[in-house]
């Protein structure tokens, strides 16, 4: 590979890197969940698993960029519910009493003569 040559993207590991994985001592679960470029550099430099009992860091996983807010539809959905609540708590916190008082009035059509 020249400087001219962009570097090859891993888009998927292959049987033979997977048996390699195991080979070195990783979990099956871990090496579907390692993110490729932590694969191909573990396999590059022949790294046996170093956590001992514990499980992988979050960092290898390709599990943990999931649930980033935003990430997914149902991330988007939960981001722009809870600036809405934020708002709305916010405005019903700063808001002078009088002012909520008659909104409540004015949206409550049960509370007569008061």
């Amino acid at each position: 590979m020249t400087a001219s040559q962009p570097a090859p993207v891993k888009v998927m590991l292959t049987p033979k890197q997977r048996a390699q994985l195991k080979s070195l001592g990783y979990w099956p679960h871990e090496v579907d969940d390692m993110r490729l470029e932590v694969a191909a550099r573990v396999l590059d430099k022949r790294t046996t698993r170093p956590f001992g009992e514990r499980t992988m860091p979050r960092s290898w996983r390709r599990s943990a960029a999931r649930h980033v807010i935003g990430q997914t539809p149902f991330g988007i959905v939960r981001a722009v519910f809870l600036c809405a609540l934020f708002v709305f708590v916010a405005a019903a916190l700063l808001m002078p009493q009088p002012i909520f008082r008659r909104l409540e009035l004015v949206t409550n059509p049960w509370r007569r003569g008061q």
